[in-house]
């Protein structure tokens, strides 16, 4: 359980930077601070996925709550505004709870509130619990404030909003934007309709981003419920009708899901039930279309590159092998001219939104043979994803992707200067900030793999000749890789391979000596590695770049010129450790792997209670302390780190 006191949550700086997630499983989620003061646009207390797992949209911002107890009146809620916080209800915050959703306990004199929140999982569905100590009845005065818009935006006051509020039977209904769907609260009180504006919200977290900041929310009543001291109560919200929701009922059914998800994972203890609740966070269901993965949380879509370097830690790993197969079919089925799409549409439908990326269908190679190599399950591979895996070899050898052939060496050549190819794709506008043109050196590491992996299954489905011809054309890429990426008197891989080569140390080549086939021997990547443990590594993750580079930003801050121009030039990224672990032990052991694992460990026990409260953030800034920056929520980060876990708890 991870709980703060009122030292941590009266303190309106520490208690904003700490921010909790809840999701429901198809790609909607509620999220906030631990105050519930919203600092980012992508904050509310129910964003729905309105074409699951896409179109997302924030419907209910907030709730702005007051307790009165006798004659005196308790404001509970703390908004930013320019300049000021009004009002100031987190001084009555006598703590916060994640156990295992998110309960905060208000003491003011006289009384003692508790109120806890969660998501129904499958569904659009927010269920509040309230509950009162003391020694005499209090009233509880709830306003919710609405957005309504697509979660990337932010609303401002307009005439298009509809005020109209129909309350029956303690069941609030309001419809305010027209194609939307409406919004129900079974609130069980009385209601006062009162529609109006509040202006200037302000969100600290998108100014420091150096995006528009300001927002306005409407409120179309507030109602009033009397608490009685001991008595549990509940407010359901929902895109559905509430009134076939039991609030008690479907928080037993949460706990129940939650202990089988975590028994499920084989994870024990804090920091193991932590990383399995946040795997299954990430992990969404279609719309009875099959999984999929968000690539993190808030703002991130499903993406393909992310869902294939993630699947063996989400899924694998965690005993899914349901999802696992049902995330393989929906990639393959999204390919286009042999490419994965590199991420998907947020208007919904699912529909990708564009598949310029060397590395998502090799990527799905290496996560079939893990696959396989852990659930024994040839039989899938050979029924359902020998002819279409092929299918894509097949496209790469013959040059169907845009922007990629094989040259004459067997090495995949990129072939259009200033497309981002690799999973380094930060660009703003036109300006790609990390040029990797030519030959990336874990791109023909994931070749390699792909063309031996793609041997072995050709052999499974009897195509001989495949076979022969992808295991020949393997040879020749690896003799070609030493070759051109090899740097001897520097002692590591070089970044990538053309005219004329890029020196860069970065660790795209540990991502090259992590994969399941070795692209290099032994010594020659101990050598690399030691360069790597001594330039670019942090019990965080790896820098993406050495701090010794001209071109280093050891801070991911300002604006999106400067974030995305420091987001692969010296950024930490927690997953890389995932890889650099398996080279180690590759070259030095499992047990020196082991070894090198444990401070990263010991990092992660602390981060879980640092940022977003029991998961991993997806970067961090390469100079200390390692300020934890992003997405509170990464597949990769998560992944990774469940599969260090394993590791080492197998020890």
């Amino acid at each position: 359980m991870i709980a703060f006191g009122p030292e941590t949550c009266r303190d309106f700086g520490a208690a904003t930077r700490l921010e909790w997630l809840e999701t429901n499983g198809v790609g909607g989620y509620a999220s906030s601070t631990i105050c519930l003061t919203n600092t980012r646009r992508y904050h509310g207390l129910l964003v729905a996925a309105i074409e699951p797992p896409g179109k997302r949209t924030l419907l209910l911002a907030k709730l702005e709550e007051s307790l009165i107890v006798g004659q005196e009146r308790f404001e509970l809620s703390a908004n930013q505004y320019h300049e000021t916080v009004h009002p100031e209800g987190h001084r009555h915050l006598e703590g916060f709870r994640l156990d295992p959703y998110p309960i905060l306990t208000y003491r003011v004199p006289g009384a003692l509130l508790e109120k806890g929140l969660f998501l129904v999982h499958g569904s659009n569905t927010l269920i509040v619990l309230y509950r009162l100590t003391g020694y005499r009845p209090a009233f509880l005065e709830v306003r919710p404030l609405v957005a309504y818009r697509a979660f990337h935006e932010l609303a401002l006051e307009h005439d298009g909003i509809a005020h109209a509020a129909e309350d029956s039977g303690g069941v609030l209904r309001i419809e305010p934007v027209p194609g939307l769907p409406p919004l129900h609260f079974a609130h069980g009180g009385s209601f006062r309709a009162d529609g109006y504006w509040y202006r200037g919200f302000e969100y600290v977290e998108e100014a420091y981003r150096g995006y528009d900041f300001r927002e306005d929310l409407f409120s179309h009543g507030v109602w009033t419920r009397l608490l009685e001291p001991g008595r549990e109560v509940a407010l359901v919200v929902s895109t559905e009708d509430p009134t076939e929701v039991d609030p008690f009922a479907s928080r037993t059914r949460e706990w129940a899901r939650r202990d089988r998800v975590v028994s499920d994972a084989g994870m024990t203890g804090e920091t193991g039930r932590a990383l399995a609740l946040a795997a299954e966070q990430v992990i969404v269901e279609r719309g009875g279309r099959g999984a999929s993965v968000v690539v993190g949380y808030p703002w991130f879509p499903e993406a393909g590159r992310e869902a294939a370097i993630a699947l063996p830690g989400l899924a694998i790993a965690t005993g899914r092998a349901a999802e696992a197969r049902e995330i393989i079919r929906h990639l393959l089925a999204t390919a286009e001219r042999g490419l994965l799409p590199v991420a998907f549409s947020e208007d919904g439908g699912g529909s990708p939104s564009t598949h310029a990326g060397a590395d998502p269908s090799l990527w799905l190679f290496v996560a079939a043979h893990e696959y396989t190599r852990a659930a024994g399950d040839d039989g899938f591979v050979r029924r359902e994803l020998a002819e279409s895996l092929l299918e894509i070899l097949n496209a790469y050898v013959e040059g169907r992707p845009a922007g990629l052939d094989v040259a004459s060496d067997g090495l995949l050549r990129a072939t259009e200067p200033g497309v981002p190819l690799t999973w380094m794709n930060a660009r703003v506008n036109s300006w790609v900030a990390t040029e990797r043109a030519g030959k990336p050196v874990e791109i023909e590491a994931l070749w390699i793999n792909a063309l031996r992996i793609g041997a072995e299954i050709a052999g499974l489905a009897g195509r001989a000749a495949d076979a022969s011809r992808f295991e020949a054309l393997a040879a020749r890429a690896t003799a070609s890789f030493r070759a051109e990426f090899w740097d001897p008197r520097a002692g590591y891989l070089r970044d990538a391979a053309g005219e004329p080569p890029d020196g860069s140390l970065r660790p795209n080549q540990v991502i090259a000596l992590g994969l399941p086939y070795a692209v290099l021997g032994d010594e020659e990547a101990r050598r690399a590695l030691r360069l790597v443990r001594e330039k670019l590594w942090t019990p965080c993750g790896l820098r993406t770049l050495a701090s010794s580079d001209p071109r280093y930003r050891g801070r991911y801050v300002g604006d999106s010129w400067l974030r995305e121009g420091a987001y692969h030039q010296g950024t930490v990224w927690p997953w890389l450790l995932g890889p650099y672990l398996r080279a180690v032990a590759r070259t030095e052991g499992r047990r020196a792997a082991r070894l090198a694992a444990r401070p990263s460990l010991e990092f992660l026990r602390a981060h879980l209670t640092q940022a977003g409260l029991g998961t991993v953030s997806e970067i961090f800034d390469g100079d200390p302390p390692h300020t934890p920056r992003g997405a509170i929520s990464s597949a990769l980060s998560i992944a990774e780190f469940i599969r260090i876990v394993k590791e080492v708890e197998a020890e």
